[in-house]
C-alpha cells in the first residue's frame, strides 16, 4: 500500500524556487493621485436633476448611486459631512418628487 508523505521538506523534483519568491508590496497612492469618486459625483448629479426636473427615476438613481458610494468608500476617504450631504440630497430629492403637493399648494379652481 502506497502512503503519501506530508513532510515539510521539498521534493527533489519540485520545480518551484522559493529563493526567488518576492512578497507583494502594495504601492502607496497619494491623496491627489487617487481615482475620482464617480458614484458620489453621479449621486449629486442625479439628485440635482431630480430636484430641478421633478423626475422620480432620477431620485431612484440618486439613491442607487448613494448605495454604491457607500459600498465602495474607503476608510481613509470617510468624511461625515460629505456623507451627510449626500444622504440629505437623496431625502430632499424623494420629498420633492413624491410629495410635491406638500411643497407647492394646489390652487382651487374658481
Amino acid at each position: 500500500m502506497a502512503t503519501s508523505s506530508t513532510s515539510a521538506a521539498p521534493a527533489a523534483d519540485d520545480p518551484r524556487r522559493p529563493d526567488l519568491a518576492v512578497p507583494f508590496v502594495d504601492r502607496v497612492v497619494a491623496a491627489e493621485d487617487a481615482p475620482l469618486d464617480l458614484y458620489g459625483l453621479m449621486s449629486l448629479i442625479f439628485g440635482t436633476m431630480a430636484l430641478l426636473m421633478n423626475v422620480k427615476v432620477h431620485a431612484w438613481m440618486c439613491l442607487l448611486m448613494l448605495l454604491a458610494f457607500f459600498a465602495n468608500i474607503n476608510y481613509y476617504e470617510y468624511d461625515f459631512k460629505q456623507i451627510l450631504a449626500h444622504v440629505a440630497l437623496v431625502v430632499i430629492a424623494f420629498i420633492s418628487t413624491y410629495f410635491r403637493w406638500l411643497i407647492v399648494p394646489v390652487k382651487a379652481a374658481t
